[in-house]
């Protein structure tokens, strides 16, 4: 356990403290709570903490002139407002704790050296020298671009610009830095009949750029810099697999939903793109159940009792396929990213699962319905 999962724990364990006050003090709750608090104070914080945790607690049936009934409850309640205390004590230092050490807070860049290379390239071929201080004029960067004179080339003084955003590295600097690539891509992308044509005339004139790209998980997809999905995603929306058979279905609100992911995902707005994700998966399962077994499912809510029927019916075939499916439903509602990995992996993840669930009992359902026509 880290200790940021601790602090939330210990969070929770704070938050239980109101419902232990209204208790009697002989009961059994109490001793429960305070060995899950050192617990998790063991496993993931220190000694330290462990100890002025455990420092504050005295007996709460003494033997002496506290005899009394009232007496006990008295102590009872003086131990836990202690408790309180210590609690409040250990989380505000790790929270101290992890602000000072994440100042000055570096971000990561989405894109390597070899990428940032070539849309340097691609601006100073791009733009005159005078259309390139009107760029940066737009960023608040043409003093940087404009710092080692006017008769400097302009390959220079867009690689100034570059290096200092990059040796910036906080978050405003590394989303300022994308937008420029962005914006770069956007408007210098050539324009031809086809977006395949497109693609091959750019990369012609830059032929490292589509390597550089796709190694840090980017692709030009009708002049828009988007990420790459998958090898097995790619194929699944360039044959519109998946499309051709909520059209063909009428699973109109899925297909909605599953095009707001996807809009979603490629703008960086993760938690909507996941949210769209577990809508549009949903709506497959509750459609499917409306045409494997009409009247049963219309007499079920939507969601969870509907997957339910289709597994009674045999649709979801077993436990194991049962338990994969509520598996996912389960990761895909729990909010922000997983530890370790970052925000856009996470939804990227999530969108591989989705996607090949609705693929395999889409095809499922074409199946039954060529076995029965």
């Amino acid at each position: 356990m880290d200790e940021r999962e601790a602090i939330e724990l210990l969070k929770g364990a704070l938050a239980e403290i109101p419902h232990l006050t209204k208790l009697h003090h002989d009961n059994q709750e109490y001793e429960l709570w305070r060995d899950k608090v050192i617990d998790i104070i063991k496993a993931g914080l220190d000694a330290d903490d462990e100890s002025r945790f455990c420092r504050l607690r005295g007996p709460i049936h003494v033997v002496g002139h506290w005899t009394s009934d009232a007496d006990y409850q008295r102590f009872y309640l003086e131990n836990l407002g202690n408790h309180v205390t210590a609690l409040k004590s250990i989380i505000q230092k790790h929270e101290i704790d992890g602000m000072s050490t994440s100042k000055p807070q570096v971000v990561a860049l989405r894109f390597s050296n070899r990428t940032l290379s070539c849309i340097i390239d691609i601006l100073a071929d791009g733009y005159s020298d005078s259309g390139l201080r009107n760029f940066f004029f737009k960023y608040n960067l043409l003093d940087v671009y404009e710092q080692s004179g006017r008769l400097t080339a302009k390959r220079r003084k867009v690689t100034d610009v570059f290096q200092h955003l990059c040796e910036s590295r906080d978050e405003n600097s590394v989303s300022t830095l994308e937008s420029i690539v962005r914006e770069a891509l956007r408007k210098l992308y050539p324009r031809a009949d086809s977006d395949q044509g497109r693609r091959e005339h750019f990369f012609q004139g830059f032929p490292d750029l589509d390597v550089a790209l796709r190694a840090d998980g980017y692709q030009m997809r009708e002049g828009e810099l988007v990420p790459v999905i998958s090898p097995l995603v790619e194929v699944v929306e360039e044959e519109g697999l998946i499309e051709k058979l909520l059209e063909k279905y009428g699973f109109a609100i899925a297909k909605n939903h599953l095009k707001q992911s996807y809009e979603n995902y490629i703008g960086g707005k993760w938690e909507a793109a996941n949210g769209a994700l577990r809508s549009f998966l949903q709506d497959v399962f509750d459609q499917i159940a409306l045409i494997v077994v009409p009247q049963k499912a219309s007499g079920k809510p939507a969601g969870g009792e509907r997957r339910k029927l289709l597994q009674q019916e045999g649709f979801i075939e077993d436990d194991t396929e049962a338990k994969l499916v509520s598996s996912f439903f389960k990761f895909a509602s729990q909010d922000g990213s997983h530890p370790g990995i970052s925000n856009e992996s996470d939804c990227r993840l999530r969108r591989y699962m989705a996607v090949a669930l609705a693929s395999y009992y889409l095809e499922k359902l074409e199946k039954l319905k060529a076995r029965n026509d």
